[in-house]
């Protein structure tokens, strides 16, 4: 954020975002839907990607079961 000196009057610029709105106001409201919004969509992703991880987990699991069986019928044989 930079500011700019105009006699006693300070002037803050948002190089990167648009300036915060003013509290109690319809653009406030906006802001903290727009923040809602991208909160969602970062639960969205992460829950995908967790979704994605408990898939591996479950393809492990079941593979270890496979090998566990396998063994268990090579200890019953012997």
């Amino acid at each position: 954020m930079a500011k700019e000196e105009e006699g006693k009057r300070i002037t803050l610029f948002y190089p990167d975002k648009k300036p915060p709105a003013k509290p109690g106001t319809l653009g406030e409201l906006t802001e903290l839907i727009e923040l809602i919004d991208q909160e969602r969509e970062e639960i969205k992703e992460f829950l995908e990607k967790d979704k994605k991880e408990q898939e591996k987990l479950d393809e492990a699991e079941a593979l270890l079961d496979e090998i566990q069986e396998s063994l268990d019928k090579k200890g019953k044989e012997k």
